[in-house]
């Protein structure tokens, strides 16, 4: 075999990737961002108004680098998201928003990620569901979130202690303003939503705002060559179906 030989078959060989190369960029530089963008700005809607503006931030779970690389790209489309936080811990979390309140308060606060809800087995499983059978959420869940690699889990305990660990926190935040998990079953413990609301806007008072029912993070808008990691998040099959848990918080009496 001659060195023609060798480069006619390199080059038969070259092409179909200089080829499948050309169309990845193509499929790429004509993605149209705003399709994604409107399907978040759809879910963002079927959430109450803002009593004010303010910024909008998102906390993005790093426990799973899989979700972890959906979510961000989520977040990162969103037109309600202004800035995108990875903290190491809660306490963590809390000081960069004091940081970040200092020119201009919050307004919503988003945490994107996993929930995993404790549930009994055996006989004790059973009594709990014939008792919710007969008292919507006679029995309460007890949820913890999946949040960082410096800290695995978060639960009602980490809220309630998070104002001793960081001083005036509620101060970062506007009045009215909303706190929402993007996590499953977070709506299913109200003792949780209490924590986190009174961590985070109990000085002025606001909204916990979660879903009760597991959470469906979906890859959208896949390219023909090649997947994009974009979050669509919903419960059921339109955004506009998503179903809230609302949980009003009190401003504490001075």
């Amino acid at each position: 075999m001659n060195l023609f030989t060798y480069k006619k078959y390199a080059w038969m060989l070259l092409l179909p990737m200089v080829a499948l190369l050309i169309c990845c960029i193509i499929d790429f530089w004509t993605w149209n961002k705003s399709s994604d963008a409107d399907i978040s700005e759809q879910i963002f809607k079927t959430l109450p108004p803002l009593a004010a503006s303010g910024r909008k931030i998102a906390v993005i779970s790093t426990a799973d680098s899989v979700s972890y690389k959906i979510l961000r790209g989520y977040a990162g489309i969103s037109p309600e998201v202004d800035i995108i936080l990875d903290p190491n811990t809660l306490p963590d979390l809390a000081r960069k928003l004091k940081k970040i309140a200092k020119a201009k308060p919050v307004s919503r606060l988003t945490f994107f990620g996993i929930g995993e809800i404790n549930k009994s087995e055996g006989l004790v499983g059973l009594f709990e569901k014939i008792a919710n059978l007969f008292h919507k959420n006679a029995i309460e869940n007890t949820v913890k979130l999946r949040f960082t690699r410096v800290q695995p889990e978060v639960s009602r305990d980490d809220f309630l202690a998070l104002p001793d660990s960081v001083h005036d926190l509620s101060s970062a935040f506007i009045g009215g303003a909303q706190v929402v998990f993007f996590n499953c079953w977070a709506g299913s413990d109200t003792s949780l939503l209490r924590a986190a609301g009174s961590a985070f806007l109990g000085q002025k008072g606001g909204v916990v705002i979660a879903n009760p029912k597991p959470t469906k993070y979906d890859i959208s808008h896949g390219g023909m060559f090649w997947s994009r990691e974009t979050a669509i998040i919903t419960w059921m099959d339109r955004p506009s179906d998503t179903r809230w848990i609302s949980l009003k918080i009190q401003a504490r009496s001075k």
